[in-house]
């Protein structure tokens, strides 16, 4: 018990005095933190980077058509004096088997069909069903043994 004129031994809280109870974090903690901060953004860019190049690199794989497949064959063929201006697909292609063998004979023979199907076939006929990752393998694989 207090007698009347004495003062409590706790202060009282008043209205407008801030009350701290947190503690204010040390420079290193602040630094660590950035130092997260910073590990996350990169880690994040360099994931949505993969994802933009995994993507272009899907398009134009899925995309790829017989004629462009064509041209950039036809172009190394050029390059190298395989082939001349003028050689038709059916000649071009049987030079090509013969020089390149058996591991691209097939697929050039397979790509000449579909060539000649869209070129010279009804107009309302269906697209090329060779396409995209095979296509692509094909003229890496020629695009490989004809070094200019």
């Amino acid at each position: 018990p207090t007698t009347p004129g004495a003062e409590p031994s706790e202060p009282l809280a008043t209205p407008d005095a801030p009350t701290t109870t947190a503690t204010t974090p040390t420079p290193q903690a602040a630094s660590h933190a950035r130092s997260w901060t910073w590990l996350w953004w990169t880690v994040g860019g360099l994931a949505a980077s993969g994802v933009v190049v995994a993507l272009v690199w899907l398009v134009i794989v899925l995309t790829y058509s017989p004629e462009r497949a064509w041209r950039v064959i036809r172009r190394r063929g050029l390059q190298t004096g395989c082939l001349t201006e003028g050689m038709s697909v059916r000649v071009a292609v049987a030079r090509l088997g013969s020089r390149l063998g058996r591991d691209v004979g097939p697929g050039l023979e397979r790509l000449r069909d579909h060539l000649e199907a869209a070129r010279y076939g009804p107009p309302d006929a269906t697209g090329s069903s060779y396409r995209g990752r095979d296509l692509w393998r094909l003229r890496q694989t020629v695009l490989r043994h004809l070094k200019p």
